[in-house]
């Protein structure tokens, strides 16, 4: 039953999330990195130029950025998982089995959603405000 409660726990956190995630994309409608660094001479500032070759690590999604569903996605899963264990600090290993495989130890659950969040800045798709 616990385990059943955790999970429609987390899922009815990830929709509200990416509910107000989606909406504020809209309602602020900014740029994307791919965007901003091509198109930079368009930005009102003078002082950068662009750069129309730029391209990110990842395939830029065709909504605008902020805010960051993964983020809130992340930060979402952890609150939901820190409430129901009564603490953040809960180490655990993640394991990919791909080529090559790794294994990734973590702390907490805040240090996943870190990490997470952080993936879409240095895959060049999306802004650390977002």
């Amino acid at each position: 039953m616990q385990t059943a409660r955790l999970f429609a726990l987390l899922s009815v956190a990830i929709h509200d999330g990416l509910l107000t995630s989606f909406t504020s994309k809209y309602d602020y409608g900014l740029w994307r990195p791919v965007t901003a660094i091509q198109r930079a001479d368009e930005d009102g500032n003078v002082f950068t130029d662009p750069d129309p070759d730029w391209l990110p690590l990842l395939v830029t999604s065709s909504y605008p950025t902020y805010a960051g569903n993964m983020a809130e996605t992340g930060a979402v899963c952890a609150t939901v998982l820190a409430l129901f264990f009564g603490t953040n600090i809960f180490p655990f290993e993640v394991h990919w089995e791909g080529i090559p495989g790794w294994t990734h130890s973590y702390p907490s659950f805040w240090a996943i959603a870190d990490e997470e969040a952080r993936s879409r800045i240095y895959g060049g798709i999306h802004f650390h405000f977002d």
